[in-house]
């Protein structure tokens, strides 16, 4: 090839050592061009007569077509076959117009044939819509099923042809060669006459993404465009003006573009000859959970974060609807904190001195003082009289999860805390549902109240405002104070398969947690309104989340609904200061902590976001390296606040007096219906008393709050139920008969088996 040579060694089992040069390469050089030309010149010195012999004026005469080739197997196949290829030094070369006008000059037809591999395809669909008479051979996608003798799919001309190897296969793929230039203008005595092909027209779409697929609820088709990893619903309007604002940035002949306005063929129907796929929605795997933002696509895995930036034509594990691209740009950045199993690190950042700044996400640092359970320990019950101290101490620890004030206990439970969100967060986010770690997330202060009384301010509503406002996931918020739980049929009446989380915000003191149960663990019965019924299996109904002042009933007691509960507690680090300063002495609020910066305000910016991301994405990998177990503080507040609750303070008031330690009923057989009706002649007759039931479990709770224990097993008479039956006498009546008795149980105490002299025969 003039001033240098390639040779080429196709069997050589490494890629690098198929071919190399010998020589001056010459730039941008065209193999086979000079071959083509030839051929061409030699059709312009052929001579043409008429049928009376006579020498007919020479016209151009242009090759039947050249073919574009990605390298020297496909070409000297070509080559063999009696067709003129031209093949590049890189598969990427640019194709410049000046070229594409020297090949349109010999040639009726310039034909491209591009590998099937995703470097192939991306730019062969580059070069169809660049050059939009070009006409494009595709390989069959059967091909790639079959293995070269190095193991790798097949993926070229000289693979197919290597299978099906005559050249009446070779015809039938250049016969359905397709190019994107889908108008045809025809000049004749008669006028211009412009067609449209549908064929052309339909490889034109499919080239700028254009399908249509099929919806798996409803099963209607409906057209899509796909970009990368971005699949939008579109309509065949949207379609159409496409089209239109392509043809005008082109600048094709005006012609063309009445021919295709005015064209039946720009109707409804020809949509509906869109090729179907079928992309694949599903963004979690066993293994891995995959985000998708405005510039990439993020694979997160318990070991990685994979960053995957595409290019046009560029191969993707998983698709997602345009609407649910998260609208920020992404750059890795390392994790916001370190666990290894047992020790846990913040990576905090340094200025430009060298000191430590606090976390880069605003949500991280939220979330870490939102788990200071004992900040009041640290900041006033151990606070010096150094004031001056005490600001730099609390500048200084503005973001510290452990203090040396704290003991280890404490310290620990404080990054329980912490951690319990991080998990919570993964957890929601992860969207691999697993039937064994199924679990509705409940929201709530760690703060202990009395049975009526709330603890609002903490910040626990932010935890979701996070998530919404992240577009990490799409909600559905129910409005706890107002549902009936137990007899709303709609409840989840407006929820669909692209809901990812059902809020139940603010859930009232009475909420009944057993009627969700088949929703948490289950299939998701929805019942929209004028609309049939229908589920959503396990696998792809959203999870749950309550947030509340309040425990779920029977939390600590109740095995079926502990075990479908991921509590997520908050500490009162966040607050609002009382009228009085009795309980708090200052309002303390998120912003506070950031100089009044609040948290996604006007100021937020871009660096911002993206901490907040990585922090989310740290919270899902968390998540999947420590699915095992989860981490939970102590939830010794959260149940004694379950046991004032079920009590109630009017009880709770009677049983403190009632078993004083001091009264005379601890450690002791006590008939119920004495108990019973010393409890109602307490309250008198203008309060409402419990039921029998209700009494007993009030009782139940009360043990469990003072850590007493209610019908000790040790006792004698205790029936399979708990219940304790004795015969003795109550009141006046000398008839002994079987009574039901209660007995609460101090530790340390021994048992007492006697009945007092009072219920026993004279």
């Amino acid at each position: 090839m003039g001033e240098f040579k390639k040779v080429y060694i196709p069997l050589a089992y490494e890629k690098k050592d198929r071919f190399f040069y010998v020589g001056k390469v010459a730039k941008d050089y065209i193999n086979g061009y000079d071959e083509a030309k030839k051929a061409y010149n030699k059709l312009q010195e052929e001579t043409e007569y008429d049928d009376d012999g006579n020498e007919v004026k020479q016209k151009d005469k242009k090759l039947e077509g050249v073919f574009i080739c990605s390298g020297e197997r496909d070409a000297m196949n070509v080559a063999g076959m009696g067709y003129y290829p031209i093949w590049f030094n890189s598969e990427t070369a640019e194709i410049t117009e000046p070229l594409m006008n020297k090949l349109r000059a010999i040639a009726n037809v310039v034909y491209n044939i591009p590998d099937i591999d995703a470097t192939g395809i991306r730019q062969g669909n580059k070069l169809a819509l660049q050059y939009m008479d070009i006409h494009t051979i595709e390989l069959p996608q059967w091909l790639m099923q079959f293995r070269d003798r190095r193991g790798r799919p097949r993926k070229d001309l000289r693979d197919f042809l290597e299978l099906r190897p005559t050249n009446s296969e070779f015809t039938k793929l250049k016969n359905t060669a397709k190019c994107a230039r889908f108008w045809k203008i025809r000049y004749s005595d008669k006028g211009v006459k412009t067609e449209i092909s549908t064929t052309s027209l339909l490889h034109y779409l499919r080239l700028n993404g254009f399908y249509k697929l099929k919806d798996r609820i409803t099963g209607e088709m409906k057209p899509v465009r796909i970009d990368g990893y971005k699949v939008e619903e579109m309509t065949p309007k949207q379609i159409r003006d496409f089209i239109r604002e392509d043809l005008k940035r082109r600048q094709v002949e005006n012609v063309a573009y009445e021919a295709y306005i005015n064209s039946k063929k720009a109707t409804q129907s020809i949509y509906d000859d869109l090729d179907t796929i079928e992309p694949n929605f599903n963004v979690a795997t066993a293994k891995s959970r995959t985000l998708f933002f405005e510039n990439c696509m993020v694979e997160i895995t318990a070991d990685d974060v994979r960053v995957q930036k595409l290019k046009q034509g560029d191969e993707v594990s998983a698709y997602c609807w345009s609407g649910k691209i998260i609208p920020h740009r992404f750059e890795r950045t390392a994790p916001a904190f370190t666990f290894d199993g047992d020790h846990f690190n913040i990576n905090y950042p340094t200025d430009a001195e060298g000191n430590e700044q606090y976390p880069a996400s605003m949500c991280f640092s939220y979330l870490l003082n939102a788990s200071r359970l004992y900040w009041r320990k640290e900041f006033e019950e151990c606070a010096t009289d150094d004031t001056a101290f005490e600001e730099e101490y609390r500048r200084a620890r503005r973001f510290a999860i452990c203090s040396e004030r704290l003991t280890d206990e404490e310290n620990v439970n404080q990054i329980l805390a912490l951690l319990n969100k991080i998990q919570a967060i993964g957890y929601l986010l992860r969207k691999h549902k697993e039937q064994d770690r199924a679990r509705m997330v409940w929201l709530m202060e760690e703060k202990l109240v009395g049975a009526d009384e709330s603890s609002g301010g903490t910040g626990k509503s932010l935890f979701m405002t996070i998530l919404d406002y992240l577009h990490l996931c799409n909600q559905k918020l129910i409005h706890g104070r107002r549902v009936d739980e137990k007899n709303d049929k709609f409840l989840f009446g407006n929820v669909t398969e692209q809901t990812d989380i059902v809020y139940i915000e603010d859930a009232k003191k009475t909420f009944d947690v057993t009627t969700l149960y088949s929703a948490i663990t289950g299939k998701m019965l929805i019942n929209p309104k004028n609309k049939d019924e229908y589920a959503i299996d396990y696998e792809r109904s959203p999870l749950i989340v309550a947030s509340s002042n309040f425990p779920p009933a029977n939390i600590t007691r109740d095995g079926s609904t502990s075990r479908r509960i991921l509590m997520v507690i908050y500490s009162d680090y966040y607050h609002e200061q009382d009228k009085d300063k009795k309980v708090y002495r200052e309002t303390r609020q998120v912003s506070d902590d950031f100089n009044g910066k609040r948290l996604f305000g006007s100021d937020y910016t871009e660096a911002d976001y993206n901490a907040d991301y990585n922090f989310m994405i740290d919270c899902i990998q968390f998540y999947m390296r420590y699915n095992s177990r989860f981490y939970i503080p102590s939830l010794n507040n959260v149940s004694k606040r379950a046991d004032i609750m079920a009590m109630g303070d009017d009880f709770m008031d009677w049983a403190e007096e009632y078993f004083a330690e001091d009264g005379g009923n601890i450690d002791r057989l006590i008939p119920r219906a004495e108990v019973y009706q010393d409890y109602c002649d307490s309250l008198g007759k203008t309060n409402k008393t419990k039921g029998k039931k209700s009494f007993r479990d009030s009782l139940r709770a009360f043990a469990h709050f003072h850590n007493y224990e209610l019908n000790p097993a040790g006792l004698t008479g205790i029936r399979d139920d708990g219940r304790i039956t004795r015969k003795c006498r109550i009141g006046a009546s000398l008839e002994q008969k079987p009574c039901e008795m209660f007995y609460m149980h101090k530790e340390g105490n021994a048992l007492n088996d006697e009945l007092g002299s009072r219920y026993v025969g004279l």
